[in-house]
């Protein structure tokens, strides 16, 4: 993720991910620079088909908007 978010809008994304605990797991490596590496827990993996559907959703109605324009 650093390579799409830096400064505050990855501090925010780190905030709001630790505020899902149980749903990720967080693995940070010892390493200059610093590297972190985020993954799906068996909790969050439960949830992987709901945000499947989500994603599906959203890139449909993201394109009906974008014909709309």
């Amino acid at each position: 993720m650093s390579g799409l978010f830096k400064g505050p809008v990855e501090r925010c994304l780190r905030t709001k991910i630790s505020l899902l605990d149980g749903i990720f797991i967080r693995t940070a490596y010892l390493v200059v620079p610093h590297r972190v590496e985020y993954s799906l827990s068996a909790k969050g993996e439960s949830l992987r088909q709901i945000i499947d559907l989500l994603s599906v959703w959203s890139m449909e109605n993201v394109a009906i908007a974008e014909q709309i324009k």
